[in-house]
């Protein structure tokens, strides 16, 4: 079991500037700041999700362990796909008068 929070605007964009284009770093990169419970340093987040590079037997999480936390978090930060149209208001054109 593990406690994740939402991320703020300003994490988000440090996570991606951190990461560049590296997709798995930047998942590495928001794991670890959103992660409270157990907290993890962005190294010990890539060792736990893709397995310890001096060790061939360890071949690191699950693949669902780390979809259903990234997902979660995507949901709390308003990061997922569905959320990115959901919150914003439309804006209609009046007449003016």
């Amino acid at each position: 079991v593990v406690t994740v929070r939402a991320l703020t605007n300003g994490e988000v964009r440090g996570c991606r500037e951190r990461a560049g284009k590296n997709r798995l770093q930047y998942e590495h990169e928001l794991i670890s700041v959103a992660m409270t419970d157990p907290h993890m340093s962005v190294d010990e987040v890539a060792v736990w999700a893709e397995g310890d590079p001096d060790d061939p037997n360890d071949h690191g999480a699950p693949a669902g362990d780390v979809v259903a936390i990234m997902g979660t978090i995507q949901e709390l930060s308003g990061l997922a796909e569905a959320d990115a149209t959901k919150s914003v208001p439309t804006v209609r054109k009046r007449q003016r008068r």
